[in-house]
């Protein structure tokens, strides 16, 4: 079986260890692993599609005065993750993530995340065609990418408020629970 270089980031309380450093190429302890590019072939874009659909975000951090998008996907399964950080070229990084308070019985999980302006634009315009129920959130967070990487698109006031209003949208859309459009899109389909 082929092993495949994976970079972890082992929490203080984790159990399992440090990963094996498998790419042969760096010094360094962790690798980030090498960014190439990001799969071409329809099968594994759909399945990639599918699993973010499901199983990952697009959330926004705050930097100094404005916002910044980033990605992500967890699950128990670390194959699963090891093969998107493959199949969208190595970009991003693995986390193995062990709560406090973890009780003993629980299966770690383990996380993607990408916050690199130029991987969240190259990977969400590759999937956004294909996704469901995150597309609107794909959409908003390739908007803020290109605000944050565009150097003249106005005052710097306008765009900090650009990429403010973007990142609200985006907070509101990941709230748990019904949304107000939820229940009138409800009330219209009862309405025969």
């Amino acid at each position: 079986m082929e092993r495949w270089p994976v970079a972890v980031r082992i929490s203080p309380r984790s159990s399992i260890g440090r990963a094996p450093h498998l790419c042969g190429g760096c010094k360094f302890n962790s690798c980030r692993g090498h960014p190439n590019n990001m799969t071409t072939d329809a099968y594994e874009i759909g399945w990639l599609a599918g699993i973010f659909d499901g199983e990952g975000w697009v959330g926004v951090y705050r930097s100094g005065k404005s916002y910044g998008a980033y990605l992500g996907v967890s699950n128990t399964d670390r194959e699963m993750i090891t093969r998107i950080f493959r199949l969208v070229g190595n970009r991003g990084r693995i986390y193995d993530k062990m709560p406090k308070n973890y009780p003993d019985h629980w299966a770690p999980y383990y996380e993607w995340r990408c916050h690199k302006r130029d991987d969240i634009l190259a990977i969400l315009t590759v999937l956004q065609p294909h996704l469901t129920t995150k597309a609107v959130r794909a959409g908003l967070a390739i908007q803020l990418a290109n605000l944050i990487g565009s150097r003249n698109c106005g005052p710097v006031q306008v765009n900090r408020v650009a990429r403010n209003d973007i990142a609200v949208q985006i907070q509101a859309l990941n709230k748990k629970g019904r949304r107000p459009d939820d229940l009138t899109r409800q009330d219209d389909d009862l309405r025969c």
